[in-house]
């Protein structure tokens, strides 16, 4: 559901006119689209080498979020004069070390320490020991979500309030998912 949802945002957002941020955030929406995608197929899976191919392909729209929030908030402030093919770059290079590790684990412990499913609950879901890599690109990404977060209440103006209203909905819109996953860290 929360893939078909961010789909249908991301659909909208090709067809509206754009405006500074429109390309990060529909790159955002279709990240999160996969992100949950493939989060429901690995936990459909009942199998390791499934859970793990679908956890790993998962990765592809997991980085995406973290690096298009912060050029959307950039853009949005207006600050997107920063965001040249080099800064992007420079910010996207750690997300696309991020979603290649996930495919070495077994090989290396830099990203997923160990791996296993756990039985019970509602279902078969992945246990997975993180290595040192992994804790690193949580700590980049949580930088980059915070960051955009801040920017934003931070570039409207006192009077304006249908801005302060959109930002405060920007704001909690991103808090909650932000929130819930690092209970799950």
């Amino acid at each position: 559901a929360a893939a078909v949802v961010a789909v249908t945002f991301a659909a909208a957002m090709w067809r509206s006119e754009r405006q500074p941020g429109t390309v990060a955030l529909l790159t955002l929406a279709l990240g999160a689209a996969w992100w949950s995608l493939l989060y429901g197929l690995e936990l459909s899976s009942t199998t390791l080498a499934g859970t793990l191919l679908f956890a790993r392909l998962a990765y592809l729209g997991i980085v995406v979020v973290p690096v298009s929030w912060f050029a959307f908030a950039l853009a949005y402030t207006g600050h997107g004069h920063h965001l040249r093919p080099s800064t992007v770059g420079a910010l996207a290079s750690p997300a696309v070390l991020a979603a290649a590790l996930p495919w070495t684990s077994g090989a290396s412990d830099l990203f997923w320490a160990s791996t296993s499913l756990a039985y019970g609950g509602p279902g078969v879901l992945l246990a997975v020991e993180y290595g040192p890599a992994f804790w690193l690109w949580s700590t980049y990404s949580y930088v980059l979500l915070g960051a955009g977060t801040v920017l934003l209440p931070r570039s409207v103006p006192l009077d304006a309030r249908l801005f302060r209203r959109q930002t405060a909905l920007l704001v909690v819109g991103v808090a909650a998912p932000f929130l819930s996953n690092l209970t799950y860290l």
